[in-house]
């Protein structure tokens, strides 16, 4: 029943929340979760269940911890660079193709560990003079919708990674 359920929330953040507080009434001895969404559900549910996260970005900025180097509470685990990796994105792309000057990101707002993400992905995007605009999609839905902005809008699209977007590509 809960894979069932997980599937669908997969697919809608917000089932996240109902999801952790479920596991956490069947007492389990430790919640493992990926992206920064479930973490923040898994989180709100237990403060003393062990969580492990994996593929989170900025687990700090998100508080998700209090800090990297001193964690605190009962969630640990590991992040990656999202904030790095996506202004790096950036920059790759318009070495890729030079003449680019419009450039458009998909983002997901209900993800908060996009809001740094975006925040260095414009910084970047201003160093090297390019057009930047935003796209969002919540949900699969969202997508075309979206995406057609993108194309009308901007040369090319970079996508920050998010759980919606990777299970509907």
């Amino acid at each position: 029943m809960i894979s069932r359920r997980a599937f669908v929330a997969s697919l809608k953040y917000e089932h996240l929340y109902g999801l952790a507080a479920e596991l956490v009434g069947l007492k389990v001895d430790v919640l493992v979760t990926h992206g920064t969404p479930g973490s923040r559900a898994a989180k709100q549910a237990t403060s003393t269940i062990p969580i492990v996260m994996a593929v989170v970005g900025n687990p700090d900025e998100t508080g998700l911890v209090q800090s990297i180097a001193r964690p605190g509470g009962n969630v640990t685990g590991t992040s990656f660079f999202m904030t790095e990796l996506n202004a790096k994105r950036l920059q790759i792309l318009k070495d890729a193709i030079p003449p680019l000057a419009r450039l458009a990101v998909l983002t997901n707002p209900d993800n908060s560990a996009h809001t740094s993400a975006l925040t260095a992905m414009k910084d970047m995007a201003q160093r090297l003079r390019l057009k930047f605009y935003i796209v969002e999609a919540r949900k699969r839905e969202d997508l075309k919708v979206a995406l057609q902005s993108a194309k009308t809008r901007a040369e090319a699209l970079v996508v920050i990674d998010d759980g919606v977007f990777i299970y509907n590509a």
